[in-house]
């Protein structure tokens, strides 16, 4: 549009990657609104603009990275409750607070070393993050990530 308005002499507007921006978002098919996201972005000149289609396509990293650090949070607080919990059957006495304790730990181990969902779920965000975009300027940091998992 602003090329339009520039060959005809006419002030231009600014608007016209916006404008593109807002017809593009009612793409639904996923990836065809990636595609065109990426076009935008290589093309608009609109700063802000700019920060907005990153952010969008960046979004499944975000999420991945969302999910790891609840998964965290709750392996810590599951250790954490895991010691503290004896304390609160001391009362009764303090051999069954051990030998609850002890067994409460033998049946969890398991919970500590495998996949939790939240992990499953940001292993699948980020595998299908890299077969979108194997050649994101992320890819590599996302798959030593996935590496990890």
């Amino acid at each position: 549009m602003d090329d339009f308005l520039k060959d005809r002499g006419q002030p231009e507007t600014g608007l016209s990657d916006n404008l593109l921006d807002l017809v593009m978002s009612t793409i639904s098919d996923r990836d065809r609104f990636i595609q065109s996201q990426r076009r935008l972005l290589r093309q608009a000149s609109d700063r802000e603009l700019r920060e907005r289609i990153t952010h969008r396509l960046n979004d499944e990293e975000k999420t991945a990275q969302s999910l790891l650090t609840t998964d965290r949070y709750n392996r810590f607080v599951f250790i954490f409750n895991t010691f503290v919990r004896p304390l609160s059957l001391i009362s009764v006495g303090y051999f069954p607070a051990l030998i609850d304790a002890g067994v409460v730990t033998l049946l969890n181990v398991n919970r500590l070393t495998e996949l939790s969902l939240e992990e499953k779920k940001a292993l699948a965000l980020y595998q299908q993050f890299l077969a979108r975009y194997p050649d994101s300027d992320t890819a590599e940091l996302l798959r030593q990530r996935a590496g990890d998992l």
